[in-house]
């Protein structure tokens, strides 16, 4: 079974995020600190506009992937010979 790098991706990101989230509710004031720094002025910002930038991102690849989809190689005529590689009899 091959997984292609983005299943990769998400497959880490299904298992890391639950996990870290389960920590940080396991260690007292863990979670409170988090929101703490969250909603600091300062910081809000580039985690509100970092996220937007993120999901923007994402969405313009897929767009763009069903616009100008990938070209796809012309399918070889099969030779008379044997395969690449096979001694001839």
């Amino acid at each position: 079974m091959e997984f292609k790098p983005g299943e990769i991706v998400l497959i880490v990101l299904a298992l890391a995020i639950p996990v870290g989230l389960f920590t940080l509710l396991l260690i007292p004031g863990a979670m409170d600190a988090v929101f703490a720094i969250l909603q600091q002025d300062t910081i809000r910002p580039f985690f509100f506009f970092g996220g937007a930038l993120v999901i923007f991102g994402v969405l313009a690849w897929r767009i763009y992937g069903r616009i100008r989809p990938k070209q796809r190689p012309e399918p070889k005529a099969p030779s008379d010979g044997p395969p690449h590689g096979w001694p001839k009899v």
